[in-house]
């Protein structure tokens, strides 16, 4: 390794004399870092981007946090609060009680765009339960669970967690009534069915509250208590509440409400893997088919040539777009990463024949023959690695061809629907409408990061091919 890296110490040294080789390769360390956070910071994203049930407990298309800070608008970010207060009585010989508290200083100007609290019970026979929250200001709001909570028939002892969210038609029953109580005028609202109630654990009591618009946040301790009662031993394992923001994480929510940040994280090193992939299938077979065309020569080289001819004249996003259209939602980035191969190596291939044709009329080529190696030593052992400096450049010139054709295809909802890929990410804001709705983060940085990394394997394909082709090096 010492002997090998000591030899190319000039050219590396070269390489990194070039600005565009060292932007290239900054950039491309940037992407590197991302690929290599991206299972860290997300560990199930990629695996569960299809399956919305993993993202439902989140806001739907939601900015982030920091751009709310940064703007000074209103800000509610989207928090999770676990109960940390649990217990557990016998009230009687035949009554039980468990309760759980979860206590939460609110002290955001924004307001929440909804609410899910999960509760796990432990219990044995049939029981009812409820939620008191109370407010800074005194008030409280009494929800009747029972209502909103199918319970499964219990079996001995049944562990059931339950899950209640804003949506809820009971819960809007009760807070419609609460509003009642508290001499809220509801003649704009006929019907509970009409309310939206995100907002009112945490806005100030007054007219204005039923308008999440014009509702004013109500700061200060607040106090979620639920309460569970059964004629047998009764246990709250868990009590978990998520408040759903007008923000969420570093960069947002889609319209799906998944999360912005990891599938940005994942396009990298998907992006990586697909058009290091392709150009590398790619530059192997242009080098290959090519070496062997021009060295045999006479009917096989114009044989190989035409087909090569017939393969280039051929429109290849059309072609793309009949394959992918054909496999439909089962085309995966294995399938893209063939495709694409397949149409990417016919430049290469007449570059490396030219070049053959030279090689091989060469002293040294006619002394080996004569020496008894056989064709395929020939082309493999002397013809081909005279190429290499030609086709590590392409390797890098490849790479952004193959990401911006899949970002492409992507667009137009032809890629792979279960990767977060960027240009799945673009698809997605197309289908939103997030120009139109001013959902910068859907669209923006996707973008940004596929012409980032595009450049990087430029800037460094160039590098090296100014470095490597003697025809063209600057000294």
């Amino acid at each position: 390794m010492s002997r090998f890296l000591s030899k190319r110490a000039p050219l590396i040294k070269e390489f990194f004399s070039r600005s565009f080789g060292v932007i290239g390769v900054a950039l491309l360390l940037f992407f590197i870092i991302m690929s290599i956070s991206a299972p860290i910071v997300a560990p199930n994203a990629a695996y569960n981007w299809a399956n919305l049930d993993a993202w439902r407990d989140n806001p739907r298309a939601v900015p982030p946090v920091w751009y709310l800070q940064l703007i000074n608008a209103p800000l509610f970010p989207t928090i999770t609060l676990l109960a940390s207060n649990y217990n557990a009585s016998a009230l009687s010989s035949n009554l039980y009680l468990s309760t759980a508290t979860i206590n939460f200083k609110n002290d955001n100007t924004g307001l929440p765009t909804g609410f899910v609290f999960y509760i796990t019970y432990e219990y044995s026979s049939n029981l009812y339960t409820l939620m008191n929250i109370t407010r800074p200001d005194g008030k409280s709001i009494i929800l009747n669970l029972n209502n909103a909570i199918t319970f499964p028939t219990p079996t001995n002892t049944t562990l059931y967690q339950a899950r209640v969210t804003s949506d809820s038609s009971s819960l809007r029953d009760d807070f419609y009534n609460w509003l009642k109580d508290n001499k809220i005028d509801l003649s704009s609202i006929p019907s509970p069915s009409n309310l939206v109630i995100s907002h009112l654990i945490f806005s100030k009591l007054n007219q204005e509250i039923i308008n999440p618009k014009t509702a004013e946040p109500l700061k200060g301790e607040y106090s979620f208590q639920v309460y569970a009662i059964s004629g047998s031993p009764i246990k709250i394992k868990e009590f978990k509440l998520i408040i759903q923001g007008n923000a969420y994480g570093v960069m947002g929510t889609d319209g799906l409400k998944r999360d912005e940040w990891a599938g940005l994280l994942w396009g990298a090193p998907i992006a990586l893997l697909l058009g290091i992939s392709t150009s590398l299938i790619s530059v192997v077979l242009g080098l290959v088919y090519g070496t062997v065309s021009g060295y045999y020569g006479r009917r096989i080289d114009e044989i190989m040539m035409r087909i090569v001819d017939v393969l280039i004249s051929i429109p290849v996003l059309p072609i793309l777009i009949l394959f992918l259209v054909y496999f439909g939602r089962t085309a995966s980035i294995w399938i893209l990463i063939f495709l694409i191969s397949i149409f990417g190596w016919m430049g290469i291939a007449r570059v490396a024949r030219s070049n053959t044709l030279q090689i091989k009329e060469l002293p040294f080529i006619e002394s080996t023959r004569v020496m008894g190696a056989s064709n395929i030593w020939i082309m493999f052992r002397h013809i081909l690695p005279q190429m290499l400096p030609y086709a590590y450049a392409n390797l890098a010139l490849g790479v952004p061809a193959a990401i911006l054709t899949e970002a492409g295809l992507s667009f137009l909802g032809l890629g792979d629907p279960t990767l977060p890929t960027w240009g799945q990410l673009l698809n997605h804001a197309q289908d939103t409408a997030a120009v139109q709705f001013g959902y910068w983060w859907l669209w923006i940085p996707p973008g940004l990061l596929i012409a980032g990394i595009s450049i990087a394997f430029v800037f460094i394909g160039h590098a090296l091919d100014e470095v490597l082709n003697p025809r063209i090096r600057r000294l």
